[in-house]
């Protein structure tokens, strides 16, 4: 991966693994395979780990590793029609 300048590397790792992932449930790639891919430390890692958390792009399960999350439910202004957020 090239990193561009100016931009911290956790956030361009959390922009690259959230590009790749596609079905519901899928997983991520564990943190060791993660470090060699980005060729970063762990911190960096877990770093970019915790924004896709944030953001709700992962869902972190102990001693399970990430996985993304399932489609969340979104509510119209009047709340009476729901509809998935992509």
């Amino acid at each position: 991966m090239n990193y561009r300048p100016g931009i911290p590397r956790y956030l361009q790792i959390a922009d690259a693994i959230r590009h790749e992932l596609r079905d519901e449930g899928e997983r991520i790639a564990s943190e060791h395979a993660l470090c060699a891919r980005f060729k970063v430390s762990r911190p960096t890692i877990r770093q970019a780990l915790d924004v896709l958390v944030q953001e709700g792009d992962s869902i972190a399960t102990p001693a399970v590793g990430h996985s993304r999350p399932p489609p969340r439910a979104v509510t119209g202004s009047s709340g009476s029609s729901a509809r998935w957020a992509t």
